[in-house]
């Protein structure tokens, strides 16, 4: 290809979610605009409370494990580019420009005999008025058949408490009274149909009064403080609890789960027949693969797909979207 785009591994220093997140933007946007992709491994993580990333050796396999997962090296050109960052233009956010310079770029470069390779950190910009482009990297998955998995209903929430509450990352934060309030009406039905279901909720810390030794450059150490984030004497960071059985309970049936790997918990969320994703790619990144249940998002972080439903706070929960809900797994083929 003349001319390609590549996710900016040399700058970008994020955790796992928030990595994987951007290179499945770069990747999907080269598809949408029918340009080439310049596959970049993750170079390094940051740390998140309950990843289980406590040395080098532990981040690098994690490195490599997110390689595996998104599997794109198949679909990244192998010509020579010339190496460029894309510009940060004001002009780019009204499409018309940014396809205006894309063409110009592809021409010139075909006159030339020439290819460029144009690195992006954050593509985020670029994907924000464009969020069903997500689907690019969901076709490279194989299609899940329509045959329900599950004999229960399998609800699978992630919620963040570890450095996220009303004081601390307050953009991030989703009142456990949110979740609840979507549940409630959904596990009511559930019961009085007699349908089996399991809730599972994700979370980061296992127990109270845990500190956290992060291990992250030094622009996040700098984002942390920015956002009330205190550290310790020992560089360790107190982490907030809730116990999720407890706050949860009178739902029913409450599994919560912490301390797995990644993938093992981007796994299970795939395949929920309805997840509830929290303010934040580590949930995010899952809910583009998941084919086959309702994908739940909060208002006002991560513009995701048009075929999510978006609730607010409090969230409306009308008997027609409960219904909906329901329809959808029930109405799976069993053959």
């Amino acid at each position: 290809m003349s001319i390609c785009f590549a996710f900016d591994n040399e700058h970008s220093q994020d955790g796992a979610g928030a990595q994987v997140f951007r290179i499945i933007g770069v990747f999907c946007l080269a598809r949408h605009y029918k340009i080439g992709f310049v596959n970049r491994d993750i170079l390094t993580l940051d740390s998140n409370p309950g990843d289980n990333m406590d040395s080098h050796q532990k981040e690098l396999e994690l490195i490599a494990d997110l390689g595996k997962f998104l599997n794109l090296d198949s679909y990244s050109c192998k010509l020579h580019h010339e190496e460029k960052v894309l510009p940060d233009h004001l002009f780019f956010r009204l499409q018309i420009f940014f396809l205006m310079w894309l063409r110009f770029r592809q021409l010139l470069n075909l006159v030339k005999g020439t290819h460029e390779v144009y690195t992006v950190q954050n593509p985020y910009k670029l994907t924000l008025k464009k969020p069903n482009v997500y689907k690019y990297f969901r076709d490279t998955r194989p299609l899940q058949n329509n045959k329900k998995l599950h004999d229960k209903f399998d609800v699978q929430l992630h919620i963040r408490r570890a450095y996220v509450s009303n004081s601390r990352f307050q953009n991030r934060f989703s009142p456990t009274e949110w979740y609840r309030e979507i549940l409630s009406p959904i596990t009511t039905l559930l019961k009085a149909n007699h349908i089996p279901y399991e809730i599972t909720v994700h979370t980061d810390v296992s127990h109270p009064n845990a500190d956290w030794k992060p291990s992250f450059s030094t622009a996040t150490s700098d984002y942390f403080k920015n956002n009330d984030v205190k550290f310790n004497e020992d560089s360790t960071i107190s982490l907030g609890y809730e116990d999720f059985s407890e706050t949860l309970g009178d739902l029913g049936n409450i599994n919560v789960v912490t301390g797995i790997s990644v993938l093992e918990a981007w796994e299970m969320m795939q395949h929920a027949d309805l997840l509830i994703i929290g303010k934040s790619t580590f949930s995010f990144v899952p809910g583009l693969l998941n084919q086959r249940g309702t994908i739940i998002s909060p208002v006002g972080f991560l513009e995701g797909p048009r075929t999510w439903t978006f609730l607010n706070e409090p969230p409306k929960m009308t008997t027609m979207l409960v219904k909906t809900i329901l329809d959808k797994w029930t109405g799976s083929s069993n053959k």
